[in-house]
């Protein structure tokens, strides 16, 4: 999607929310990528990525509270084990639990998860061919009934797959954590704080969302903090606590000046594009309800 078809929220916001709006510039001058807006029909960043629901679905059960270079590792050995391609849910019952626990590096209850959703697709409890047809709400009702998957791993389905355009993960540590640093909060925020902040984001939160947790990985990435020693630069790493990032309720004139935190990534692999699709890198559900490793 190119960039002139993103203006109307980047406009959008900077009336609503202005320090968000210096961030993006920022995102955008350092050479990344503007998240895409939904619908993006370009393929997954992620080359492993499955394409179709129930593979997509396997592969944030998989994802859990692990790191994304894990999520994937564990997932090439789970379609390993069905010829190189994602199983069926049949497959997943016929399979001897144990086994595939093993042969996958799958936990215990990851492992009960993924038979909990072949059983619910199989039964007609869950039909994933329907689920493009609903609404941001019942898709995350309905995942979640099954055992192992909460709302952190249900928004990401939405994000990832259905390309919905607001979602807020308001469980994704590392989007918390972006906010934390952006609005120079004394601590990640509460799920309810994030909300409030986030309400001038609407109806484009997932990708605002994304563009946190994009900020925060480029300034807390140990491999430029690395680039930047070896070069005797003495670039900070990530804004200070007085620096010029200021909360939603500063004044628009507060809000304009550029915030100080750090030049440009060095040139080469660590650049981060800043798809919505990869939102803030491996946070891990914080919320209730889903497996752990």
């Amino acid at each position: 999607m190119t960039r002139e078809r993103v203006r109307a929220p980047e406009e959008a916001l900077r009336l609503a929310d202005p320090v968000l709006a210096t961030i993006i510039d920022e995102v955008d001058g350092m050479g990344g990528i503007r998240p895409a807006l939904p619908p993006d029909p370009g393929p997954p960043n992620d080359p492993s990525m499955p394409t179709d629901c129930f593979g997509a679905i396997i592969r944030g059960i998989a994802g859990q509270n692990i790191s994304a270079f894990a999520s994937r590792a564990i997932y090439r050995k789970l379609t390993d084990r069905f010829g190189g391609r994602p199983p069926t849910p049949r497959q997943i019952l016929d399979d001897d639990p144990d086994e595939l626990r093993v042969a996958a590096g799958l936990s215990n209850a990851k492992t009960i998860s993924l038979r909990s959703l072949a059983e619910h697709i199989l039964s007609g409890e869950l039909q994933l061919d329907q689920l493009h047809k609903l609404p941001d709400e019942d898709v995350i009702e309905q995942l979640s009934a099954v055992k192992g998957i909460g709302a952190w791993t249900a928004e990401r389905f939405l994000i990832r797959h259905l390309n919905r355009p607001d979602i807020l993960p308001v469980g994704d540590l590392g989007i918390r954590n972006g906010v934390r640093k952006i609005y120079e909060l004394p601590s990640a925020p509460a799920h309810a704080e994030l909300r409030r902040i986030a309400e001038p984001w609407r109806p484009y939160r997932t990708r605002h969302a994304s563009t946190c947790g994009a900020w925060r990985k480029r300034n807390t990435d140990p491999a430029r903090a690395r680039c930047v020693r070896a070069a005797g630069s003495d670039e900070p790493s990530g804004p200070g606590p007085r620096d010029s990032v200021r909360h939603p309720d500063a004044t628009r004139s507060d809000a304009r000046r550029r915030p100080k935190h750090g030049g440009p990534p060095p040139p080469g692999p660590h650049r981060h594009g800043g798809s919505f699709r990869d939102l803030s890198g491996a946070s891990g559900p914080a919320a209730t309800g889903e497996a752990a490793v």
